[in-house]
């Protein structure tokens, strides 16, 4: 991180998650990413489904993880207490990091947002030719307004996924 002149690495892909974590994320559960907080300095954090101990209660066993810092989604407290943000603006917001720079892996569902984007792009620029230029309304006013929509509809997709 250091090298890229990044404050901290936000990790979301189940397989990583668990590489950093030591939480083994269960395939049922992959609905709702478990996401883990990396800062250049300071505590790391994790966000899962479950806490600690929810965990302990349902599996007889502790909570299988080196990270201290355990946090489960804002949605389900499972408390009567008011609400706090437990979820990642919460753990960036704490430890400094708000306007910092920040890794984030990007989820399925956004690379193929931008594999669409790309191809209407390239579909775009298709329409003209440097001796014809009688598309160009539909090239840069219609395909502009299909390719805004499709990027917004692709990163919606993937904030209302992983509600990060």
């Amino acid at each position: 991180m250091r090298e890229r002149g990044m404050d901290g690495l936000i990790v979301t892909d189940a397989m990583h998650y668990s590489y950093f974590t030591g939480h083994k994320v269960a395939s049922w559960m992959r609905s709702r990413p478990s996401i883990f907080v990396l800062p250049l300095q300071g505590e790391p954090a994790l966000i899962t489904w479950s806490g600690p101990d929810m965990f302990a209660r349902l599996y007889k066993q502790p909570f299988p993880s080196w990270v201290t810092d355990r946090r489960i989604y804002p949605e389900v407290p499972f408390t009567k207490e008011p609400r706090v943000d437990w979820g990642v603006a919460g753990i960036l917001q704490e430890r400094g990091l708000d306007a910092a720079k920040i890794g984030l892996e990007l989820g399925r569902e956004t690379w193929l947002g931008i594999a669409v984007v790309a191809a209407l792009l390239a579909y775009e620029h298709s329409l003209l030719k440097a001796d014809d230029l009688s598309k160009l309304d539909a090239a840069f006013f219609a395909m502009n307004g299909y390719i805004s929509m499709s990027f917004l509809l692709f990163w919606g997709a993937a904030v209302a996924l992983w509600r990060v």
